[in-house]
Formats: C-alpha cells, structure tokens, sequence
C-alpha cells in the first residue's frame, strides 16, 4: 500500500468516526487520534482546542448534543510531506442541534501525523459555520 493510500484510510477512518459524532456516539475518536499536547482542532462553532484533553472533551461535547447527522468530504486532496500529511476538502455537514437540522458546507484541513501505531490526526480545522453558531445561541 502507498504511502497515500494509508493516509486515505487514516482519512476515512475519521470520518467514520467523526460520522458517530454527529450521531451522539464520541466513542472512535480516540482510536483516531493522536494523544499528545500538541493536537488541535477547531469546530464550526469556532471554538479552539488544544492538547488531547482539550480536544477529546469536544468531541465528548458534540457527541453528546448532536444528532441524525452526516458529514461528506467534496473535492479531497491528499498531500505527504515525509512523516506528516495533510488533507484538503470542503465538508457537507447535516445535523440536528438543539432540536434544529442544520445543512451546511465548510472548508476543511486534517493534519496528519504517522506514528507507530499508523497514520493519526493531529489536527482537525472546520471554518466557522454561521448557521450552527447561530442556532446555539436561539
């Protein structure tokens, strides 16, 4: 298997994960990850995490309040630099939060970074989404 190909599993591997989140089940996300202070990631509500406590307790979070969802990835590119990898596309997010169904689209950007245990995420950046931070605030 090449070395993009593995990254694309990596890939795919969040996104089935990322798939349970927005299904109220966090539950993957830690087998996808990398647990370390220097992850990250930032969520279409806009607010930042950082180092895996920071960072699981997000995911804990959305998995907890969102439901009946479904995230795509449109237009996907795929880059390798050595021992990190990064990835490029513009999600299709739908979702229901606090009792309303949210349909929308953000650009994406997933870091990855190989380990011994295989390709895993170190960063995960979703553009703000206006219509979901406006319906927390309803």
């Amino acid at each position: 298997m090449s070395t993009k190909d593995e990254v694309m599993q990596a890939h795919k591997r969040f996104y089935e994960a990322l798939n349970r989140v927005v299904n109220l089940d966090a539950s993957l996300m830690p087998d996808v990850w990398h647990h370390d202070e220097t992850v990250t990631t930032v969520h279409p509500l806009g607010h930042w995490a950082i180092g895996w406590d920071e960072v699981h307790a997000t995911w804990i979070e959305l998995g907890n309040v969102l439901s009946d969802g479904k995230v795509t990835v449109d237009n996907l590119n795929i880059s390798v630099l050595g021992d990190v990898a990064y990835t490029t596309g513009v999600e299709h997010v739908i979702f229901t939060l606090v009792g309303q169904k949210l349909d929308f689209k953000s650009n994406t950007t997933n870091i990855y970074r190989r380990t011994q245990d295989g390709w895993k995420i170190i960063h995960h950046h979703a553009d703000k989404a206006p219509e979901a931070e406006k319906a927390t605030k309803a």
